[in-house]
């Protein structure tokens, strides 16, 4: 078998944050759907110069009808599509799109609890396009890009330079933990694919509830390049050994946030915002809804 049946034929490409890895959990459930061992692998964002044989070598289910990856950097990262291009014919993509101040809230408390930020979320967003502007590693562009990646009517325009409109499934986070609705979202995404529909999925699975950590210091050995983590690459050679352990680390040490507490923290800091966000999500908003014919209506501050 060559490397064009081996690699992706479909693409969720975020955003992030927007519940990629509850889609990707609920597919991963088909045995037929063949995705890597892990969610992101990164090769055609950042880690494209290891070669094909790394990638292929991320994907062990060679039992399968359809393969594909969930990875949000691949909408987000430069070159990352055009190297899809290049490497895949005719692959398909989908998309989930957030509320983009919601979006860029939930990244902030991502990038909070991992110890990436210590501002508070209105000064987060004062100091973005300063701090994007003097990243050096990128580092910010990754953590600190709460309303650049909110961003998506710029992106999707960048998409359609590369791929044709019918090679795009544009959906609704909303919809995707709505009981009533996320059946059908998923029925859309089988005749998308061009796949059967199982009736086995388990739609309860929900993924990244808000949480914070317990102990900073394993939090910080987790999510940064420190000596006790460097020193464990050297030991445990496998990635996928090491990603089951940290994943596991990572679930004891986290402690879930009061759903009830955090949606009031929440509504105090939008009500809060100055006009100038809320009117950038409303033509944000506004873009998205005329690139995509999605109905967002109820996404105007």
């Amino acid at each position: 078998m060559n490397n064009n049946k081996l690699l992706p034929s479909f693409f969720v490409v975020g955003g992030q944050k927007c519940g990629t890895t509850t889609l990707h959990n609920w597919l991963n459930q088909e045995r037929f759907i063949s995705l890597p061992d892990y969610k992101e692998t990164h090769y055609f964002s950042r880690d494209y110069s290891k070669g094909i044989n790394w990638y292929l070598n991320q994907f062990t289910n060679n039992d399968y009808n359809i393969r594909g990856e969930v990875d949000p950097s691949y909408m987000f990262f430069p070159n990352a599509l055009e190297r899809i291009k290049e490497d895949i014919k005719n692959p398909k993509f989908i998309f989930i799109f957030r509320k983009p101040i919601d979006r860029s809230y939930s990244h902030y408390l991502m990038s909070y609890s991992r110890g990436y930020e210590k501002l508070s979320f209105l000064d987060a967003i004062k100091e973005e396009k300063k701090r994007l502007k003097h990243d050096v590693d990128k580092f910010s562009f990754s953590n600190h890009s709460y309303l650049l990646r909110s961003e998506y009517s710029s992106q999707i325009e960048e998409y359609y330079k590369l791929y044709e409109k019918k090679q795009s499934l544009f959906l609704k986070f909303d919809d995707l933990f709505d009981d009533k609705k996320n059946k059908l979202m998923y029925n859309d995404i089988c005749r998308f694919l061009k796949i059967q529909s199982s009736t086995n999925v388990n739609f309860n699975i929900k993924s990244n509830k808000a949480s914070f950590y317990k102990n900073s210091y394993l939090r910080d050995n987790m999510y940064n390049e420190t000596i006790l983590r460097g020193l464990l690459k050297k030991i445990i050679f496998s990635k996928k050994i090491r990603i089951k352990i940290r994943n596991t680390i990572d679930n004891l040490n986290r402690k879930a946030i009061d759903s009830k507490s955090m949606k009031e923290n929440k509504n105090r800091i939008m009500d809060s915002l100055p006009s100038t966000y809320k009117d950038w999500n409303n033509k944000e908003v506004l873009k998205l809804e005329k690139i995509t014919q999605l109905k967002l209506d109820n996404w105007i501050i």
